[in-house]
């Protein structure tokens, strides 16, 4: 006679061995089709968030007519180089993150990066915006190239960065 409850261990194994893969193919995949150049430099005031919530995005006041910001960015006592020479400072300190794109003249670039267990990449665009008198304020917006849910990560991500550049700055 023969146990009809079937092997569970064999089981899980092959569905983690199956999920494992596909995010490996996800990985390579991803990683074939992000290179510096193929991605644009994000247009903020034609964004549009996506049903999903596996997005974060800080913008200034008028800045992102089109999206509804999930947090109001500050103003920095900082000209708009200085403010973007620390955030640069404070993103490519960050594992697994790369840029991909940027355009200095308009202190707007584009970055990738990575979760640290299967790859899945996160992307994350940042513009700064010089405020007439007042120094310089920015708008980020992360987002999951993948899934659903986040889990609140790109949250997290934003708001450490800007914690990291209130530091920097001394805001």
């Amino acid at each position: 006679m023969t146990n009809d409850h079937g092997h569970p261990f064999l089981t899980i194994f092959l569905f983690l061995l199956v999920m494992i893969s596909t995010a490996a193919c996800a990985n390579n995949v991803a990683s074939n089709q992000i290179g510096t150049g193929a991605v644009a430099v994000l247009d903020f005031s034609t964004l549009k968030l996506k049903p999903s919530p596996n997005q974060y995005l800080v913008c200034p006041e008028d800045f992102c007519p089109n999206a509804t910001p999930h947090r109001q960015s500050s103003i920095y006592a900082a000209s708009a180089p200085a403010l973007t020479e620390a955030i640069i400072g404070v993103i490519e300190q960050e594992p697994r993150t790369k840029r991909l794109e940027g355009d200095d003249d308009a202190h707007a670039y584009e970055y990738v990066q990575r979760s640290a267990l299967i790859g899945f990449p996160d992307y994350i665009s940042v513009r700064i915006i010089p405020v007439e008198g007042q120094g310089a304020t920015l708008a980020i917006y992360s987002r999951s190239k993948f899934g659903y849910s986040d889990l609140g990560v790109n949250k997290k991500r934003v708001t450490h960065w800007l914690d990291m550049l209130d530091m920097a700055v001394g805001h």
